[in-house]
């Protein structure tokens, strides 16, 4: 039907084989949902290296901290960096790398986003970056039809929450904000793929970084399902404040490299020096692969590796 959705979850990745042809009009998702992976998602071996990293905590004047946002979950190609704190000097937090092949092979999902940092003083973790897309493969002897969607999107990143904070802590808080997760996989096999509808594996977006708990604070947005839409960084309106954290970078598509995360503002008046939480790194986009003629004028995201 049209108008179904079948939500793909689980540890391992979906593989259907048909022995005619095969026709897709509704919704097959394995997308990550914020920081749940999909299926096939975040496998901890194929994921060396391109899992985003986490962020530290930053020093700045005599005693000011705060936590850098995590880095944005490769695949496809590299995430997104995660921001430094405001005033503080060095680099920012390191993306996950590209990895995998152009042949699927093994078939695998994508990458987590890196955790936020926090202030030295801070007893709980900044936000939790975004699970990975999953992986699907179809396999027909004829055709594969596809008028519905395929996606296998990564999920937001987690902002700087301010649970758990001690009432002297709750207004000096700096914590990072996750990076988005990377993009999975989608490998099909046939005689001909035809595309009318979409196929997608986009990354998702960066959570914002958390400056205190007065402030709004918001996730990334879980990666476009059926567009080359970029999933939003978290960015809540901050009003008249003077000091915020930093918003969230945006996720990959086909048409947009993952976006880092930006520095909020810090707070420094004479010795009471507060660090905004710097935002997480946007997720890359994943893989796909078409082993067929390829057919149709739908929608690829990220581009396919057709051979």
């Amino acid at each position: 039907s049209s108008e179904a959705t079948v939500t793909v979850v689980g540890a391992r990745s979906l593989v259907i084989v048909s022995l005619g042809d095969m026709t897709i009009d509704g919704q097959l998702d394995a997308s990550a949902t914020l920081s749940t992976p999909g299926p096939g998602g975040n496998h901890e071996a194929s994921c060396s290296g391109a899992t985003g990293a986490t962020g530290t905590t930053m020093t700045f004047g005599a005693a000011g901290q705060g936590g850098r946002g995590g880095g944005g979950g490769g695949f496809g190609a590299p995430g997104g960096t995660g921001a430094i704190v405001h005033m503080a000097e060095g680099d920012p937090t390191p993306a996950g790398t590209a990895g995998g092949n152009l042949e699927l092979t093994p078939l695998r999902g994508g990458c987590a986003g890196g955790t936020g940092g926090v202030r030295n003083d801070d007893m709980m973790p900044g936000g939790t970056g975004g699970g990975g897309g999953g992986a699907i493969q179809l396999v027909a002897s004829g055709i594969i039809s596809i008028a519905g969607t395929i996606s296998a999107g990564g999920g937001g990143g987690l902002r700087g929450s301010s649970a758990g904070v001690s009432p002297g802590l709750a207004y000096i808080l700096g914590r990072g904000g996750g990076g988005g997760g990377s993009g999975g996989a989608v490998l099909l096999e046939a005689t001909v793929v035809d595309i009318a509808g979409a196929v997608t594996a986009n990354g998702g977006g960066g959570g914002e970084g958390l400056y205190s708990n007065y402030l709004a604070v918001e996730d990334g947005t879980d990666a476009s399902r059926d567009s080359t839409t970029p999933a939003e960084g978290g960015d809540a309106p901050n009003g008249t404040a003077v000091v915020w954290g930093g918003p969230g970078g945006t996720g990959a598509t086909s048409t947009a490299a993952a976006g880092n995360g930006l520095e909020g503002v810090s707070y420094n008046v004479s010795t009471s020096q507060f660090g905004s939480g710097g935002g997480g790194g946007g997720g890359a986009v994943g893989r796909i692969r078409s082993r067929g003629t390829l057919a149709g004028s739908g929608i690829f995201s990220p581009s396919p590796f057709v051979n």
